[in-house]
């Protein structure tokens, strides 16, 4: 998918723009409760779509990172679509910069793809069907809907949560 979109930038004249800087959150001095969306069924700025319900079925586990590194964030709590076909997120998050940021990210194995719009400056590809690989917080989405919607304290359960998880995976 990504040499297809490449040569249809060449053929077009675009460039990849760079993702814009989402506006950081204060920081806090304990883990927080983000939630949003995931990914969306927007066009992002690489000029890729997921199509509604791309990520079905959801996986059980998905590691939650900050900014597409090896860091882990947290955990995800619960991950859903929403009636459009979005991916919807809601995560404990405990690592200090993860927690400050406003944008999700996702990055998968695509398994099914179409192109769009081939002949005109305005093409993309839309994903069909993809395996969820993680999940990110990032400072500059690719995808600008892609965002933390509402920003929670965690409760004394999200930390009990996440400390059985921590012993769970060790």
């Amino acid at each position: 998918m990504g040499k297809a979109l490449s040569e249809l930038m060449g053929r077009h004249g675009q460039t990849m723009p760079t993702p814009a800087l989402v506006p950081l959150s204060e920081p806090t001095s304990t883990p927080m409760l983000l939630s949003g969306l995931a990914a969306t069924t927007d066009v992002d700025i690489e000029r890729v779509q997921f199509a509604p319900f791309a990520f079905d079925p959801l996986p059980e586990a998905v590691p939650l990172r900050f900014d597409h590194t090896e860091s882990s964030a947290g955990r995800i709590e619960l991950l859903a679509h929403n009636d459009r076909g979005e991916l919807m997120i809601r995560a404990y998050v405990d690592h200090p910069e993860a927690r400050r940021c406003n944008a999700f990210s996702v990055s998968g194995d695509v398994l099914d793809y179409s192109l769009h719009d081939t002949d005109r400056p305005s093409f993309f590809a839309r994903v069909e069907k993809v395996r969820l690989r993680e999940i990110s917080l990032v400072p500059a989405p690719v995808d600008r809907s892609a965002r933390v919607l509402q920003r929670e304290m965690s409760s004394p359960m999200s930390a009990f949560g996440a400390a059985i998880h921590q012993a769970n995976h060790r």
